[in-house]
């Protein structure tokens, strides 16, 4: 396996984070003709994501506890009391093999997690593009 380049990853001890943010819009897969924002921001530590659309616009914290698998459709959601995150599979994928363990995503448009080319490399290529 290739190693990342030094260059993509800003360490914060055992955090790694990005170096600026990148915007990431496209297509739902579970709502018709919908298109959703994403814009992934540097953090200090954990990976969380911020529904803008929410009226409490609230934050939900990613983590194994609060992971669980949608009934019968092929997604993965997180959730908290106030909403739900859908479609985050190819996203955390492409978070998880670049190594990157802190930052703040953003939805504008909807809860669910864009997904242009129905995997995790338009995600990847992204973050590497832009030397994250």
């Amino acid at each position: 396996m290739e190693e990342i380049p030094k260059i993509l990853l800003k360490s914060l001890g055992k955090q790694y984070t990005l170096k600026k943010s990148v915007s990431i819009s496209g297509q739902t897969p579970f709502i018709s003709n919908h298109q959703t924002k994403m814009i992934i921001r540097p953090a200090n530590s954990g990976i969380r994501f911020i529904c803008a659309n929410n009226k409490l616009k609230s934050t939900i914290e990613v983590n194994c506890k609060n992971t669980t698998s949608a009934n019968g459709e092929s997604t993965t959601l997180i959730g908290n009391k106030k909403t739900t995150v859908k479609t985050v599979e190819h996203l955390l994928s492409a978070l998880s093999g670049l190594g990157i363990n802190a930052c703040e995503i953003e939805l504008i448009g909807s809860n669910q997690v864009p997904v242009p080319d129905t995997s995790s490399e338009i995600f990847t290529n992204k973050l590497i593009i832009y030397k994250i």
